[in-house]
């Protein structure tokens, strides 16, 4: 229950306590006076009740004075009052309800006008307060409850100030003093937050009301909400600004005036001070003029234009000669329209000042004809195409090379008609990826001229852009006929090069004036142990990968090469160092390149050549030290230092079998004493070789891993066999960057055998028949193997007889030199005196004089 309907029932209660009271009190003193013989003047106290319940309840029907009424008779009769009496009492009793049927009907029909007025009152949306002199609140609105966020019940009857007095009562008394009898009324604004946090402008109007004596009787107040009023005013006033700060700084002249009776512009009110400055003239000179005076040869031109411009034709935009306060005329554009205001035709001209704009579509078509005049003075056909491939423009080579007439381009011929069908999406894929990115784009095509024959051609597209809008594809075509031919050409030419260059079987290095390789090819990058990209970054000059001793007359015959001082020269021994650090004993031949300022170097290396030589040389003094030496210690001590003849690459150890181990017997360098221990201890390669009776390869760490002088090498074991009996092993250590051939392998393998038969011979005499065999054997291994030398020289000397003349007599005066010492080598070992006596005296062996 809220708190209006606990006043409605409290108020209720009190008038029925009235009622009751009064009710009771009349009939006491109505009691009293029938008691002391007063029967008529009493009742009248009835109408005291009757009329307050008549009043207070409205009932239709009177109940309340009815019983009041049938009580009273029934009263006066009881104490034995005459029929005159009780007569008298019974018209009073109807008198009573008479009175109330009338005064509760009054009270109804007051009741209503007063709700009537309420609901009138309330159904304003505007607050009212109505307050008597003193202050009091005598009724207030449901809008002005909403607004003060207040009840009636709250301030009816209270003494209240408005809100809209800021100061409180002393600005309430200052305002209501500055009414008077002769101007009652005032109006004052306040600002008021809602409670959703809007704030709003009341304008309060309020009307006083005076007594004769001049003093306030009370005020009546009227609120109005005049937010949206305020707002309107407020963006009326900013646009009225805005529109005089667009009209005072637009960048086009805007001039306002009136028309003259034939609708013509006439007089000038108001120009901007982008006009006064376009024509040169002051404000006041400017309406000082007529329009007239502005546009001297165009004013009929003007007229014209605002008029289509009214019913629609055109959008009043032309364009004319202005003439300026210096008398100079110049180009503008002009818009101008019309308008009414107070029964007189008014006019809007806007104008601009086109002078740059004339003067830029003069140089636009200018440039317009200089790009056709260059477009046709391209030497390749050059097109504009739109989005389906329709040509909007093409030059004069379009038509020569294509073999196009004037009425086939004008038919409609599109860009797609001059390739094939197979090729068309291929070439729209790459129009649409075009027309999407701004990049030139370009893919090889095969074109079709009017007479059916086919050429291959580049084409070229980009898309084309104005205002920021894609508005086609210029295609240039480019002619491959020629290109072609020419790479072809140069295609077989550098193949030939190329194979050349990477098959000759030599290393092959291009330099620079400055040392830098240019490139080489895989037989030079294998030798000097680098990547490529490292050979010919430009930090590695070839001076470097050659030896010390050998430097500076590399240097100084490059010298005289570049000088051109000197025909192509060959080194015979240059020592090249390669990324591990070994040194390989190459040749060397010079050449200088014309017209390209580089040098080419081919090296031959010989290494494996010089160490074939070495082998065989160790290989034979091994032989004589079998055949010779009685005793087995010195025979090992001999052979181990014959080993150590061969290159610095390659170590050499001999251990023996002796009670099921292996035991070291020599090594050919002192430095792997300790290497060769641990690996003959440790590896199971030499076991595997025992047991295989094969060539077993096991890789070695030397060095010290955590000093960061770890080195991996590579180590073959030879079982040293005779017969079947494995009498030790020959171990065999080379540096990973050093090669061995199968060929040395097998040599290595014989002479691992004819130690084992010349240890086995000296051991059991028995069977030194059996050795002189098998040395024999291997001698006739060796030359099998002088054979297999003297077939690849064979082989080599054809090719240089097939190859560049330049080189033929230098390689085949190479491999006579091979051949040489392959022969002595021969003869040395058949010509041996004290074996052709041995083999003689026990093999009755007959050696014939060559």
């Amino acid at each position: 229950m809220n708190m209006a309907e606990i006043g409605q029932d409290s108020q209720r209660a009190m008038e029925l306590i009235v009622i009751s009271s009064l009710t009771v009190l009349s009939f006491v003193v109505v009691s009293a006076g029938l008691m002391m013989g007063v029967t008529i003047l009493l009742a009248h106290l009835f109408y005291i009740p009757i009329v307050l319940e008549a009043y207070w309840f409205r009932r239709k029907v009177p109940l309340f004075a009815l019983s009041v009424g049938i009580i009273y008779i029934l009263l006066v009769a009881g104490f034995g009052s005459t029929t005159l009496v009780i007569l008298t009492a019974g018209g009073r009793a109807v008198l009573f309800v008479a009175i109330s049927v009338l005064v509760s009907y009054l009270s109804g029909h007051l009741h209503d006008e007063e709700h009537r007025f309420s609901c009138l009152v309330d159904s304003v949306s505007d607050p009212l307060i109505w307050m008597t002199a003193g202050g009091t609140v005598a009724y207030v609105n449901e809008a002005y409850c909403t607004l003060t966020g207040t009840t009636h019940e709250a301030i009816t009857g209270k003494s209240y100030i408005p809100l809209f007095f800021s100061n409180g009562a002393t600005g309430m008394e200052e305002f209501l003093s500055s009414l008077s009898p002769a101007h009652p009324t005032g109006m004052i604004e306040s600002v008021i937050a809602t409670g959703e946090g809007d704030e709003h402008v009341i304008q309060w109007n309020v009307h006083t009301h005076y007594k004769r004596d001049g003093t306030i009787s009370g005020s009546i107040t009227i609120g109005r909400d005049i937010t949206a009023l305020r707002k309107t005013e407020t963006a009326l006033t900013e646009n009225v600004e805005t529109l005089k700060a667009v009209f005072s700084n637009a960048r086009e002249c805007l001039i306002i005036g009136t028309c003259d009776k034939n609708g013509m512009p006439d007089r000038i009110w108001d120009v901007n001070r982008y006009g006064c400055a376009i024509f040169g003239y002051s404000l006041a000179e400017m309406q000082s003029h007529r329009v007239k005076g502005l546009f001297p040869d165009s004013l009929s031109y003007l007229s014209t234009a605002m008029e289509a411009g009214q019913v629609g034709i055109t959008d009043g935009h032309i364009e004319v000669r202005a003439r300026g306060k210096d008398g100079a005329r110049f180009p503008v554009e002009v818009a101008v329209s019309s308008y009414e205001m107070h029964g007189e035709t008014r006019f809007v001209l806007a104008m601009r000042d086109i002078t740059a704009w004339v003067t830029a579509q003069k140089t636009l078509t200018e440039s317009e004809r200089r790009f056709h005049d260059f477009a046709d003075f391209l030497p390749l056909p050059a097109f504009e195409v739109e989005y389906d491939g329709g040509i909007m423009f093409r030059n004069l080579t379009a038509d020569t090379l294509f073999g196009y007439g004037e009425v086939d381009w004008m038919e409609g011929l599109a860009i797609f008609a001059l390739i094939p069908s197979g090729e068309q999406p291929e070439m729209r894929e790459m129009f649409q990826v075009c027309l999407v990115k701004d990049t030139i784009l370009s893919s090889e095509f095969s074109c079709v001229r009017q007479d059916g024959s086919q050429f291959p051609a580049m084409i070229y597209c980009r898309r084309m852009m104005e205002k920021g809008i894609v508005t086609g594809l210029r295609v240039l075509v480019a002619d491959l006929t020629e290109q072609r031919g020419v790479e072809q050409a140069l295609n077989r030419s550098e193949t030939m090069y190329r194979t050349v260059f990477e098959n000759t079987g030599t290393g092959m290095f291009l330099l620079n004036a400055d040392g830098t390789i240019v490139n080489t090819n895989r037989t030079g990058a294998d030798l000097a142990g680098y990547p490529l990209g490292t050979l010919i970054s430009g930090n590695l000059s070839f001076a470097d990968l050659v030896t010390g001793d050998d430097r500076i007359g590399f240097r100084e015959n490059a010298v005289q090469m570049f000088a051109g001082a000197v025909p192509p020269r060959t080194l015979p021994s240059v020592g090249l160092v390669d990324a591990g650090g070994m040194v390989h004993d190459t040749s060397i031949t010079l050449s200088f390149i014309p017209d390209s300022y580089q040098l080419a170097v081919s090296i031959t290396d010989e290494t494996g050549k010089n160490q074939s030589e070495r082998l065989i040389a160790v290989s034979n003094g091994i032989i004589q030290l079998i055949i010779y030496e009685d005793d087995t210690t010195h025979l090992l001590s001999a052979a181990c230092a014959e080993f150590g003849r061969l290159d610095q690459y390659y170590v050499v150890s001999i251990s023996l079998c002796m009670d099921n181990e292996l035991n070291v017997s020599g090594v050919s360098s002192m430095a792997f004493l300790e290497t060769n221990a641990a690996f003959i201890s440790t590896s199971p390669a030499p076991s595997e070789a025992i047991a295989s009776k094969m060539v077993s390869y096991s890789p070695w760490t030397v060095g010290d891993v955590e000093a960061g002088t770890a080195e991996e090498i590579d180590v073959f074991v030879l079982p040293m066999v005779a017969g079947d009996q494995v009498e030790g092993v020959l171990s065999v250590y080379i540096r990973s960057s050093a090669t061995v051939t199968e060929q040395e392998l097998t040599t290595l393998q014989a002479l691992a055998n004819d130690i084992a038969y010349g240890i086995q011979s000296r051991c059991l005499e028995e069977e030194k028949v059996e050795a002189l065999s098998q040395i024999e054997r291997n001698m006739e291994d060796l030359s099998i193997l002088n054979d297999h030398i003297r077939n690849p020289l064979q082989v080599i000397l054809g090719l240089a007889e097939n190859g560049d003349e330049a080189h033929c007599d230098i390689m085949a005066a190479q491999v006579q030199e091979i051949d040489s010492i392959v022969r002595r080598l021969d003869q040395r070992c058949l010509e041996s005196e004290k074996i052709r006596d041995f083999l003689r005296k026990h093999y009755h062996f007959e050696s014939k004089d060559k």
